[in-house]
């Protein structure tokens, strides 16, 4: 089976499983999340942006579209589950932007979109931490 055969097949099981009614979509931010929850027997997994965005040390809201396209390829190619994308606000502000960044993260093998408009400042950026030594025997 090619890449766009299974991801038609990804497509039509995710559209089933909304067609049964109320199902679980857990959330990885890594290989090893997306692996261990397709061996749990889930169905489906979503990408998030936010454990994304925590995993490269930064708070939601403060990753490029570049990086988000990158975590879908990862976890999509992890998994032979279908991944739902969590896509911020589309990386863009214009709607012709916004359609060609989806028709970018639908090149990644994504099977859906979710898109959440920010009404509100995002979270700050994580500071780096400051390490403090816990005695004097640490320092040296």
């Amino acid at each position: 089976m090619n890449d766009t055969t299974a991801y038609a097949a990804r497509r039509r099981d995710f559209r089933a499983l909304h067609q049964q009614g109320c199902f679980l979509l857990p959330n990885p931010w890594d290989i090893g999340g997306a692996v261990r929850l397709e061996r749990l027997g889930y169905q489906a997994i979503a990408s998030s942006s936010s454990a994304c965005a925590l995993a490269l040390g930064r708070g939601d809201y403060h990753i490029s579209l570049a990086e988000a396209l990158d975590h879908l390829r990862m976890l999509v190619a992890a998994t032979h589950l279908p991944v739902n994308a969590d896509f911020e606000d589309g990386f863009a502000a214009e709607p012709e932007r916004v359609a060609d960044n989806v028709r970018s993260a639908i090149a990644t093998g994504k099977t859906a979109t979710t898109s959440t408009t920010a009404t509100t400042r995002p979270a700050p950026a994580i500071p780096a931490p400051t390490w403090t030594p816990a005695s004097p025997a640490v320092s040296q």
